[in-house]
């Protein structure tokens, strides 16, 4: 009957994981939007604002600036880089300059609503609407009818002889071209030199097949435009996510594809020396296999998709459960006795659900997390890792041979590794040396640590992008990167409101200081309540059609030619405008870069520039409502040490479960702490060993720390089931030397990684397994054995 539920349970898993597997490959959607690792509330709110902006046209955008040895050739680069990336499929949106179908929009939208957007301050209108100040606009009317701009104040001064439709022109012009100007139809930058193109790329930049096509068109765009302009002097300079993107991922690539051919190769000749059998080497990545397979699948069906980094951090720590395999494969070569390999399974099986629920124990703490990514990785890492458990007690057995081959190189393993023991128990203030040793670097070494918070630490930059960007954002933006103020509203005309009241605020800000320039979709759109302000301040002036005509009299103008003005202050009122209609129109690349949705909510954002004082800028924005000031770095740093501190704090509480599981097992002190004391002590001294040598710990070398614990509890729990049994514990030590040296292969190669977030953890799993692996028999001898738990 036992055989026949084993059986059962065998073709249950397959099924499972043919039928995980299968899904996996289907359905897999990865995600590498860091915000989901945010916590919720007002932080969390902020997040989503984060969120959203990484898939914005505003970081889809690239900024290409073309030197020229002339203004009209950096114009005439510009509009042929314009027209060839616009022929990309990879290009979405190309913009150098206003067009003819731009200055048509102009009119279209606001000439009929000039009136709506003749002041944003109302109550201002009264003086301007005074008879001197009809007097100075009649004057003001002479003079534009003076400059060559004279054919368009023409054309609409009969209906707009106060030129409101002029103020505003000036207005949207200032917003569109920012610092640059307009040269033969093209954007060129103050000094002349530069011709200035801005492309939206499809897709996201964090996606490197898009990134790539879209660095590869505008590579073609700029040869050819060399070509066509006689291959003189013509440099192109680039602004933009893409490329720090792909070279990101390509140094990381180039890491990981070194580390993982020396790690495959290692662990391949480690197997076949110690177990002379490719066999074992199979069998041994079956439940790490399964049990990638059902995390994946489980993780799709109950999350939708999986964040990069869940799959890294599940990945690593469901594959240190191929440390269970290799503990039963050892224990069935050497200490087998005259049993099979499912009674070595179930000599052993005791210890392998220990040691893998311990792990699920410290992992499950995390799901309490209010961070949602921290509770996927937390969800989707005890999954792989009880899937693996399943494929290891069901699945190896039965295809392990039940009288294995002895190998001489893994006795000679086993003998040294004993004879290493016996020479601690011989001296046993040496174990005491080395424990202690341990507990004085945890002593010294943490509170000497320092933490870094900022996520651009992660990564690693090539300085001559970074030179790059820098001298094109600073010939070309108006604007710090990452910093701006945000309006939030639960609907448009809210969030214009809001947006409003922003502006008002940051004109004053800038005039006294505190903040040197801004960017606003104020510039472009009110709000509609702003809008009839506005308009009823011009209709409702009292006889302002006959004021007008008077003052316009007295500079000598014939007052019947603007009879249509009065006609239009007497025409019903048009509908204000709307932001869908200004991003419907050929203005829409100027209005999208200022909103974003945030759920079922509209924001607006104000960019900002030389913020001299951030705290007196958050005041003088205090008491609006739905109102953020918003610096991206400072915003990351801080929410990424909250996430720190709340991390720490639940991975306390998963070792307490774990110790309150290893105490129910065992119901000794002395069995508990051979089993725990590795675990604390192997994880602790690891980071406080970095310390001591100058790293800075950040999000990565705390990741990196649970897998030490994970894998140092194991060894404990390893050591603790056969602390009694001599041959037992010569297997299970040979078994600590297996796994501490494919992990090492695996992940302790990482430490020589470019890339500090593989570096990190590198060096972490790296130092905290060599510890694990003296520590766990050290404990034995210090502690002492007594009798066994069954």
């Amino acid at each position: 009957m036992k055989l026949t539920r084993d059986r059962i349970a065998l073709a249950a898993l397959v099924a499972l994981g043919v039928v995980s597997s299968v899904y996996a490959a289907l359905r897999l959607d990865v995600t590498t939007d860091i915000t989901h690792f945010l916590p919720s509330g007002k932080t969390r709110e902020l997040a989503a604002l984060s969120r959203d902006l990484a898939g914005s046209e505003l970081t889809r955008t690239l900024v290409l600036t073309l030197e020229a040895d002339s203004e009209e050739r950096a114009a005439r680069a510009a509009v042929q880089m314009r027209n060839r990336l616009m022929r990309e499929p990879a290009i979405e949106r190309v913009w150098s300059g206003p067009t003819e179908r731009s200055y048509e929009t102009f009119f279209e939208l606001y000439f009929p609503r000039r009136f709506g957007f003749a002041s944003d301050h109302p109550a201002e209108l009264r003086e301007r609407l005074s008879d001197a100040g009809l007097a100075r606009a009649a004057r003001e009317l002479k003079r534009q009818l003076a400059l060559p701009t004279a054919p368009l104040v023409r054309r609409i001064a009969p209906e707009d002889p106060l030129l409101f439709f002029s103020a505003h022109v000036a207005r949207l012009q200032r917003a569109e071209q920012g610092a640059l100007r307009v040269v033969d139809g093209a954007l060129v930058t103050a000094d002349g030199r530069h011709g200035v193109v801005f492309v939206a790329s499809r897709d996201s930049p964090f996606r490197s097949a898009g990134s790539s096509r879209v660095v590869a068109a505008i590579d073609r765009a700029f040869r050819a435009t060399k070509r066509a302009m006689g291959g003189r002097a013509l440099r192109l300079e680039q602004s933009g996510v893409h490329r720090f993107a792909l070279s990101a991922e390509r140094t990381m690539r180039n890491d990981l594809s070194r580390v993982s051919t020396i790690s495959t190769i290692g662990i391949v000749v480690l197997f076949v020396l110690l177990f002379r059998s490719l066999r074992y080497l199979v069998l041994g990545l079956l439940p790490l296999a399964g049990g990638i397979a059902v995390s994946i699948a489980t993780g799709m069906v109950l999350f939708g998709s999986l964040h990069g980094l869940t799959l890294a951090f599940g990945s690593a720590l469901i594959g240190v459960c191929v440390d269970y395999a290799s503990h039963f494969f050892n224990h069935h070569t050497l200490a087998r006795g005259d049993g099979s390999a499912e009674d070595t399974m179930k000599r052993v099986w005791p210890g392998i659900r220990l040691g893998a629920w311990t792990t699920v124990a410290g992992l499950g703490a995390l799901a309490w997390t209010s961070f949602p990514g921290i509770r996927e990785v937390a969800v989707v890492s005890c999954v792989g890792v009880l899937a693996s458990l399943a494929y290891t007690r069901y699945l190896l057995p039965p295809l392990t041979p039940d009288v294995p081959r002895r190998v001489a190189l893994q006795d000679a393993v086993a003998n040294a590794m004993w004879r290493g023991v016996e020479w601690l128990k011989a001296r046993r203030w040496r174990a005491f040396v080395l424990t202690g040793a341990a507990v004085a670097i945890c002593a010294i070494g943490l509170p000497r640590l320092r933490w870094v918070d900022d996520v651009t630490a992660l990564s690693t930059l090539d300085p001559a992008l970074v030179a790059e960007d820098a001298r094109v954002r600073e010939r070309v933006s108006r604007v710090d990167a990452g910093r701006f103020v945000v309006a939030v509203g639960r609907d448009e005309e809210t969030a214009l409101a809001r947006n409003d009241a922003v502006h008002a605020r940051l004109e004053r800000a800038r005039r006294d200081g505190v903040v040197r320039d801004f960017r606003s979709l104020h510039d472009l759109l009110w709000s509609a309540r702003l809008q009839r302000e506005s308009r009823d301040a011009v209709v409702r002036s009292p006889r302002l059609a006959e004021r007008t005509l008077a003052a316009l009299a007295a500079e000598g103008f014939r007052p019947e030619a603007f009879a249509p003005f009065g006609a239009a202050l007497r025409a019903p009122a048009r509908e204000a405008l709307r932001y869908a209609a200004l991003e419907r129109s050929s203005l829409g690349t100027l209005a999208r870069v200022f909103h974003a949705h945030l759920g079922g909510r509209h924001a607006f954002l104000t960019y900002l520039r030389g913020v001299r004082d951030a705290r007196a800028l958050e005041r003088r924005l205090s008491g609006l409502s739905g109102v953020h000031y918003f610096d991206q770095t400072t915003f990351m740093r801080e929410t990424y040490g909250q996430f720190r501190v709340r991390t720490l704090e639940l991975v306390g509480v998963g070792l307490l479960l774990v110790l309150a599981m290893v105490w129910a097992r065992y119901r000794t002190l002395r069995l508990t702490a051979i089993a725990f004391m590795p675990a604390l002590l192997a994880g602790g001294a690891t980071i406080g060993l970095l310390a001591l040598l100058g790293e800075p710990a950040n999000l990565l070398h705390l990741v990196g720390a649970l897998l030490v614990l994970s894998m140092a509890v194991d060894y404990g729990v390893f050591v603790a089931e056969t602390a009694t049994d001599p041959a037992a514990l010569r297997a299970t030590l040979v078994a600590l030397l297996v796994a501490s040296l494919t992990t090492a292969l695996s992940f302790g190669l990482l430490a020589m990684s470019q890339n500090p977030a593989l570096r990190a953890i590198g060096s972490t799993i790296g130092i905290g397994v060599m510890l694990s692996l003296v520590l766990a028999p050290a404990g034995v001898v210090v502690i002492g054995t007594g009798a066994r738990t069954t």
